[in-house]
């Protein structure tokens, strides 16, 4: 496992990994926040961890399972996200895979079968935990860009649970910890969606009226598009 992390130090020379001394198989990623020294990632089973797949008999045996939920179950080939595949296989090309000893006497079953042996299978030659995250991942983020999520960051304004008391290290520190800062950056740098201030009247009135009931807003508000009254998200 030294090698492992031999490894990130070799092959990802750059000042956002580093290794802590006197712990061979702990590495350290600096992110936006800084350079937390108290947090380290250990090293230690993740390529076991990493593979972790079943043997191929023990695969075999449930493939060939009377019960036909385990064959289905795995019979379908998984996705890149590790989850099972919508297509299905029929009982002729299980037939031809599965050995005679296995098949002789056994009823038929018009369900989901073996493609192949497992040990063949694409999905458990080359499919990794690391490669599941990694598209799953991917996958998040491409239903995130296509739902315009927004978000609401919460700031605690100082530990000692007190009102209209504002404490401005322990905020700036969560804004910097929250990335906020960077993004104000990123915004100021004209990556900015513009909201208008009508658009967002109407989808936080509902919760608006909750929180104030006796306080009113107009339902038709006087919104002037060349005044600099938008909104930024």
């Amino acid at each position: 496992m030294k090698i492992h992390t031999d490894k990130f130090e070799d092959n990802l020379r750059c000042k956002y990994v580093w290794r802590p001394k006197g712990m061979e198989l702990c590495f350290g990623v600096q992110h936006y926040a800084g350079k937390v020294r108290h947090v380290l990632y250990d090293a230690s089973g993740v390529l076991e961890k990493n593979r972790d797949t079943l043997p191929a008999d023990v695969v075999v045996i449930l493939r060939t399972s009377e019960n036909q939920l385990l064959q289905q179950l795995f019979s379908i080939p998984l996705t890149k996200t590790g989850n099972l595949a919508q297509t299905r296989a029929r009982i002729t090309a299980a037939s031809r895979s599965l050995p005679p000893h296995f098949s002789a006497g056994r009823p038929k079953v018009d369900t989901l079968e073996v493609i192949r042996h497992p040990e063949e299978t694409t999905n458990m030659k080359g499919q990794t935990m690391a490669s599941y995250f990694r598209y799953s991942l991917m996958d998040l983020l491409s239903k995130m860009v296509v739902g315009q999520p927004h978000f609401v960051r919460c700031i605690k304004p100082n530990d000692d649970r007190e009102a209209l008391k504002f404490t401005r290290d322990r905020v700036r520190a969560q804004l910097r910890s929250t990335g906020i800062l960077e993004t104000v950056s990123i915004r100021q740098q004209g990556y900015s969606h513009r909201i208008l201030f009508e658009e967002f009247v109407k989808r936080v009135q509902y919760g608006f009226n909750l929180a104030w009931p006796d306080l009113k807003i107009p339902p038709n508000l006087p919104i002037d598009d060349s005044q600099p009254q938008n909104l930024f998200f």
